[in-house]
């Protein structure tokens, strides 16, 4: 606060009709001492109400106030205005929060008066709903203007803003008045402007002080029965006057000096004269004078009567203009004439009538400074980061600069003097000069290198930028061309032509390894990463790609060693519980379940008749798990492992030590309990009837229709019995006899040699009729690392599904797929891995028909 006037605050509260002497809505925060770091924020008084029922909202309130002071008292900025406005914003958005997490009847919505007076500045910032009154140099101000005193622009557009807590944003209105002594400010809740008129607002702000003013509102609210309402009174006030303070005592007379003999020099004549005017001849009758002229010029009393008076009495007696005023009606004191002569003898210019007597403190003595008592000065913060890294860069420019304003100011070297022809030099009498540096002409040639570079730095980034621009247009023009062609083929060139680009070799590629695109360049690494996410989205839009985001490990094999060549899942009652997972250690002949350590089955065990060997193959068969192996090589027959609880049945397949296996098995598959097995000798399926495994199987197909059924390498049952090739087409069995066959899919990346495929059966509605979700067939694509969803009716790709990166499926062997569950397992090395299925990408022509509606 300024040294010259103070304030006096005045305030109450009204909370359910109950007068509070400090209201507990009003803030009034100082700084603690003069010297502390809160000194240069000034002195900040908050006023905060809510809309509605307070009760409700006084834990917002409070939130608000505490949050908006420590905010603005912890902000390092120098702007008071900068200070305040982030301070809102804190509050603001504690007060979102508290809404957001608060329960219904506790949500409130805030408004915010707060004042900050720093020196005579007064900076205001209101939040509707707010009210505030300045009354000053006897005019009055209210912010926002009151609806009561008549329609304005600023009011509606005050009152079309959101109180604390409506939105995550908020627009305060700022304002800033000079304060001057007797100004008043009124802080007060916005239900209090709607009993003031004008007239009666500036009779009772502009002519009362601070405590009038309070009561005064404090009757209005009672009489108008208002329950709840705040007001807070701060009045400017001046410091007492000199003739208020108390009447330091005289100084104490000093003594007479003895009279001294006459001296010479300005001084003694100025004492003198001094003297003579004292002792001049008897005055005439005193007569009477105006009573507004001012009192007659008097001897100066602090000037010693050191000279005789007779020789001065004639000197003054007749006044002469140099020693009369000219137009000051007070005298001056001696003071103003130390340095300009003798006393009165020199001639003074006219004066300017003053308004009150100069008071001379020229012989007082001066107060001692206490030190201590004065504020130290701010430390300066410490430099940015920034600061410090340009600071050699600015003393540079410093020196620079003062070198150059101080060039004029230096003097020309006198000319040396040549001795005279025939004068014999002694000793030392020249030395050899070097010229003086020119450094107006080199800080002229640095400033052109430095102009120079400058440009030719600019003009390197915009043929960077332009060719980084052109080489990323390229390849999202070919994307956007792929987008919208109506012909594959086309695509398909397309998107060749912006792969080709993206390649390490391409343009964009090139630019990449040259570091013209690098992450240290945010805006052109964020638009290479838009261009390439826009291929990928081609890619996968027009090649039907479904990514597996998530790979989860359900199993491991022990060590982590080995191979798993087969995955099979069971099935459950209900879809709730979570299906067995089966899987094959082929190379160690071991079979587990996920979710033991111990092997399930493994060989060298009795069961039954038979001795177990390397188990080679398992199938999932009427709520369990079934297990095959082989003999030796002289009599290779199969022996199968029932499950029963955890016992194990075994039995042995007659027949199977004539048939001709394919890849070193023989393809098998199970439905309704019957146990179908691939021929590739007799091309033939034979069929073990369920519970006689034992006995001689069945031929089941009638009708090849002549089919080549020489490259079958995997068959699958759901009803119908599948076939599939080894160049990826299959063949559809139905009664024995050949329904159809489907080709392979033409794909941009051709299949390799597939050997496992699944065919998942439709699920049907609840009347056994209705198909509510048809089934797939799904093919392991080995070399590419990918499975193929086709179409069980025409053979139609629906997705390729893969990772987003070559490599967390590179060693995949075996796949297994839950429909119910949208589930596929995947046999990679050592792991079974557990992924969703994706969603099948729309074709780009319905993408078109969706994002463009008919005209």
């Amino acid at each position: 606060m300024s040294a010259k006037f103070h304030t006096i605050v005045k305030q109450w509260g009204l909370v359910s009709g109950v007068r509070q002497v400090n209201s507990d809505l009003i803030t009034i925060s100082a700084p603690p001492s003069p010297f502390a770091p809160q000194t240069r924020k000034g002195r900040l008084i908050l006023l905060v109400e809510t809309e509605g029922d307070l009760a409700r909202g006084r834990e917002a309130c409070q939130l608000v106030a505490t949050t908006l002071r420590d905010t603005f008292y912890a902000d390092g900025s120098l702007s008071i205005t900068s200070s305040l406005r982030r301070a809102i914003k804190a509050a603001n958005a504690a007060l979102y929060r508290y809404n957001f997490e608060a329960p219904a009847h506790k949500h409130a919505h805030v408004g915010v008066t707060c004042a900050v007076i720093h020196g005579r500045d007064l900076f205001l910032t209101q939040v509707p709903p707010a009210q505030a009154y300045l009354a000053s140099a006897g005019k009055l101000r209210a912010m926002p203007l009151p609806l009561s005193w008549g329609p304005s622009m600023d009011g509606a557009a005050l009152l079309r803003q959101g109180a604390l807590g409506t939105s995550l944003g908020s627009e305060p209105e700022f304002s800033r008045a000079v304060l001057q002594p007797g100004d008043t400010l009124v802080l007060c809740s916005s239900n209090i402007a709607q009993l003031l008129g004008k007239t009666q607002a500036e009779e009772l702000f502009c002519y009362n002080d601070a405590e009038t003013i309070a009561e005064t509102l404090y009757r209005c609210c009672r009489e108008a029965g208002l329950p709840e309402a705040h007001a807070a009174v701060i009045e400017i006030v001046d410091r007492p006057t000199p003739a208020e303070q108390p009447t330091p005592p005289p100084p104490p007379a000093l003594p007479q000096h003895q009279p001294e003999p006459p001296r010479s020099g300005w001084l003694a004549r100025l004492r003198r004269q001094a003297v003579a005017t004292t002792t001049s001849a008897p005055a005439p009758e005193p007569q009477p004078r105006p009573a507004a002229a001012p009192p007659a010029p008097s001897a100066p009393a602090l000037l010693p009567d050191r000279a005789p008076a007779t020789p001065q009495v004639a000197v003054v007696a007749r006044p002469t203009p140099e020693l009369l005023p000219v137009a000051e009606p007070w005298p001056l004191p001696p003071s103003a004439f130390l340095g300009e002569g003798e006393y009165g003898g020199t001639t003074r210019p006219p004066a300017v009538q003053r308004r009150a007597p100069v008071i001379d403190l020229s012989d007082n003595t001066g107060l001692p400074v206490d030190f201590a008592a004065l504020p130290p000065k701010p430390t300066p913060p410490p430099p940015t980061p920034l600061e410090r890294l340009t600071l050699p860069l600015r003393r540079l420019m410093a020196e620079l600069l003062s070198g150059m304003a101080n060039l004029p100011r230096r003097t020309a070297r006198p000319a040396e003097r040549l001795p005279a022809p025939g004068l014999r030099l002694k000793g030392l009498t020249y030395r050899r000069r070097r010229p003086p540096l020119p450094w107006f002409n080199i800080l002229l040639i640095v400033g052109i290198v430095a102009l120079l570079i400058v440009i030719g730095i600019q003009q390197n980034r915009r043929r960077d930028q332009a060719q980084i621009e052109a080489a990323l247009s390229q390849v999202a023009s070919a994307v956007s061309s792929a987008l919208r062609s109506d012909d594959p083929q086309a695509a398909q060139q397309l998107l060749a032509r912006a792969e080709q680009a993206l390649s390490p070799g391409g343009a964009v590629g090139t630019l990449i390894q040259s570091g013209l695109i690098t992450t240290t360049k945010p805006l052109v690494w964020s638009r290479y990463l838009e261009v390439r996410r826009g291929y990928d989205q081609a890619m996968a839009t027009i090649n039907r790609i479904g990514f597996l985001d998530e790979l989860e490990t359900v199993a491991t094999l022990p060590g982590a060693e080995g191979l798993i060549e087969r995955v099979v899942v069971g099935t459950t009652t209900t879809i709730s519980d979570t299906p067995p997972v089966f899987y094959l250690d082929r190379g160690n002949g071991l079979l587990y379940e996920a979710g033991r350590s111990e092997p399930l089955l493994r060989q060298e065990l009795e069961i039954g008749p038979f001795v177990t060997g390397p188990i080679r193959d398992m199938l999932w068969r009427e709520g369990n798990i079934i297990a095959f192996d082989r003999g030796d090589q002289l009599f290779p027959i199969y022996h199968v492992y029932l499950r029963s609880g955890e016992d194990w049945l075994a039995n042995q397949l007659n027949k199977t030590e004539h048939m001709e296996p394919a890849d070193g098995d023989l393809p098998m598959a199970t439905f309704g309990g019957h146990l179908y097995v691939w021929d590739a000798r007799e091309r033939q399926i034979w069929r073990y009837y369920s519970g006689m495994y034992a006995d001689m199987p069945q031929p089941w197909i009638t009708n090849a229709g002549g089919a080549n059924l020489e490259q079958v390498v995997d068959i699958e049952i759901d009803g119908r019995i599948w076939l599939l090739n080894r160049n990826g087409s299959i063949l559809v069995f139905e009664g024995g006899q050949l329904v159809k066959q489907l080709p392979p899919p033409e794909l941009s990346v051709p299949l390799g040699a597939i050997s496992r495929f699944v065919v998942t059966p439709d699920i049907l509605s609840a009347d056994g009729l209705t198909v509510e979700q048809p089934g797939s067939i799904y093919l392991l694509d080995l070399r590419n690392e990918r499975i193929l969803q086709l179409s069980k009716e025409d053979g139609s790709l629906i997705q390729q599904i893969q990772a987003r990166t070559r490599g967390p499926l590179n060693q995949v062997s075996d796949l297994a797929v839950d429909a119910a569950r949208r589930t596929i397992y995947l046999a990679n090395g050592p792991r079974v891995l557990r992924a969703a299925l994706p969603e099948p990408p729309a074709p780009p022509a319905e993408e078109r028909a969706t994002a463009t509606p008919a005209p």
